[in-house]
């Protein structure tokens, strides 16, 4: 796909960076102070989001009610989740990290009520604090990476080992949710979340820094930046074709979340039926995502993150389709481990591509719209999930990765490689 490239060590930034040790030694410092922060904020969100259904269950809510209250979860997001990431561009990064957490840990707070309009109010914060998840994190990384002038080369190393933590404290947040939490009681899981999350923010404060934004019409009113955004996008094909497979690939995900128990559960063992082990399956998933991290690691400094991103995409699209084709709990559980595994695969390499193609001075917002369009695909099926069957949820997924396919295939007939130009400051468009 044109411009679905990573950066090659070799390519020079000026002959001012220092050493290679100098630069390893920074590399790691960053790594560290970034890597804290974001497991913290990964944590907080993983050891509560598994009871959330439960818990509106527990408050009196019924199926179509909890439904309608996560489609305002996913509109917050796409609305003003758009609007808040985008000020990021404008203000700095890291206090919209720091907004993650505080907003994020009170709206785990409020979960406590049994008030509609305070539910409701909770999940509007948890909407926009996901935005922010999703675009705060990694454009303060980038920017400070190339702060310090470090070799684009160390963003395969940083986002790679920030998937291989993000599945950690997913397989960690499951031991105390599972052994140290009252049976059938929920709260406490938000409980915990809040206190990380507020370490979180904590943490980003005492962590990190960063200079305000000087540069690319940061003074612009934001709607302006987000409309700019959403015109660059659609001018340059190597950026539609980002945003359009960054949607479609983790709608498909989102589906996939939704998807994995009852087609397990349904094609499990008679005995089991009805009694898959949740929990060692999510483990499971856990770990082949940490696989996938580990080979990006170590490929992604040789292989183009095309020629990765185009891989797992095809590989997805045929481990959707089989299970439509063969009734195996095995085979299943085999297919959906790797997608697990080219989820580890892919949550690095795009966001190796979106530093490559993506503008500094731009990057909260054109990340979060890229973002957008998923929401809005997501808002659609749980709208249909009452009707729809799981044999019809595998097909969208498969639709959805083949579509991925033929955007990024379709791109490579594009005009130059996606890199930077000569000399120009590093993801600093012109």
């Amino acid at each position: 796909m044109h411009g679905f490239t990573t950066t090659r060590g070799q390519r020079a930034y000026g002959s001012d960076r220092g050493s290679g040790d100098q630069q390893h030694a920074t590399f790691r410092r960053l790594r560290r102070r970034y890597n804290v922060v974001y497991t913290l904020g990964t944590f907080g969100d993983w050891i509560q989001g598994a009871y959330l259904y439960a818990l509106y269950s527990e408050h009196g809510y019924d199926m179509a009610s909890i439904g309608y209250i996560f489609v305002l979860g996913y509109f917050a997001s796409a609305s003003v989740g758009t609007y808040v990431s985008s000020l990021g561009d404008r203000y700095g990064y890291r206090r919209f990290v720091i907004l993650y957490g505080t907003a994020y840990g009170i709206a785990c707070l409020l979960m406590r009520s049994s008030n509609l309009v305070i539910l409701l109010a909770s999940r509007v914060a948890s909407g926009v604090a996901y935005s922010l998840l999703f675009s705060s994190f990694e454009s303060w990384a980038i920017t400070e990476a190339d702060r310090l002038r470090l070799d684009r080369r160390y963003l395969v190393g940083l986002f790679s080992t920030a998937t291989f933590f993000n599945a950690c404290s997913a397989v960690a947040a499951g031991v105390p949710s599972t052994l140290l939490f009252p049976r059938n009681k929920y709260t406490p899981a938000f409980d915990v979340g809040a206190g990380v999350l507020f370490l979180c923010a904590l943490g980003a404060y005492k962590l990190w820094w960063e200079e305000r934004p000087t540069g690319g019409g940061g003074r612009n009113a934001p709607e302006r930046g987000i409309l700019r955004a959403a015109a660059m996008v659609l001018a340059k094909p190597e950026l539609l074709s980002l945003g359009v497979t960054n949607s479609l690939y983790e709608a498909a995900l989102h589906v996939f979340v939704f998807v994995w128990t009852p087609a397990l559960e349904r094609r499990g063992p008679r005995m089991l039926a009805g009694a898959v082990p949740h929990g060692l399956v999510f483990s499971l998933f856990m770990a082949c995502k940490m696989a996938g991290s580990q080979l990006y690691m170590i490929i992604g400094d040789r292989v183009p993150a095309a020629t990765i991103l185009r891989a797992v995409f095809l590989g997805s699209t045929l481990v959707f389709a089989a299970p439509l084709l063969v009734e195996s709990y095995s085979f299943t559980l085999l297919c959906f481990c790797a997608f697990e595994f080219g989820l580890g695969l892919y949550w690095p390499a795009m966001a190796v591509t979106r530093a490559e193609l993506v503008p500094n001075y731009l990057r909260a917002t054109m990340t979060s719209v890229f973002r957008v369009p998923l929401n809005v695909l997501v808002m659609g099926c749980l709208a249909f999930a009452g009707n729809a069957s799981e044999p019809s949820f595998l097909t969208m997924c498969v639709a959805m990765m083949g579509s991925c396919l033929f955007f990024t295939s379709r791109g490579r007939a594009g005009k130059g490689d996606g890199s930077l130009p000569p000399g120009s400051p590093r993801g600093i468009a012109p």
